[in-house]
């Protein structure tokens, strides 16, 4: 009814409320993937605007709905949210990778380079984790798109002479 628009049925806030509270209730541990599924399939077909975002955001945080998060990031750009939903969402942490890659290879204008700003140094927060999602990839990143910070990272891996040398390797592939 929601995705009809014809104001044929009206639906008072308070149940949405509960419907979100049901779907995002943190206790239940089964059916995860459809709970997620129901809230952003509501939320996309227009329920979004019956709900306050940072009580969603919230709600979806608590219940790990990390493909809401993003639709709610996405709406406000917040790209840098975006990638920690993907590295946090064990079953999507690759796509981290191809968000990194969409943005660095926007064409240059004001929004797209403070979008690039906000992921290198979301990717430089991140740096031990990516390079525990795919050194390969991690160390292309860097390679093509954030050369200056080559030395940076090789100084933080010291410590770690096999990533170190995972990271040298596959920088110059």
């Amino acid at each position: 009814q929601i995705a009809k628009g014809d104001q044929c049925l009206s639906i008072s806030r308070g149940l949405f409320d509960k419907v979100l509270e049901v779907l995002t209730n943190s206790v239940e541990t089964t059916h995860k993937d459809e709970r997620q599924q129901a809230l952003y399939d509501m939320l996309a077909a227009g329920g979004l605007r019956y709900f306050d975002r940072d009580h969603l955001i919230e709600q979806a945080e608590n219940a790990e709905f990390y493909r809401i998060l993003e639709m709610l990031y996405e709406k406000t750009d917040e790209y840098d949210k975006i990638m920690e939903c993907y590295i946090r969402d064990e079953q999507r942490q690759t796509q981290c990778f191809s968000l990194i890659q969409k943005i660095f290879l926007e064409d240059d204008d004001e929004r797209s380079n403070e979008r690039k700003s906000t992921i290198e140094k979301s990717v430089m927060k991140h740096l031990d984790k990516l390079l525990d999602i795919d050194t390969k990839k991690t160390a292309m990143v860097i390679y093509h798109h954030l050369p200056t910070y080559i030395p940076l990272v090789i100084t933080k891996l010291e410590s770690n002479e096999e990533k170190l040398f995972e990271f040298l390797k596959y920088s110059l592939e």
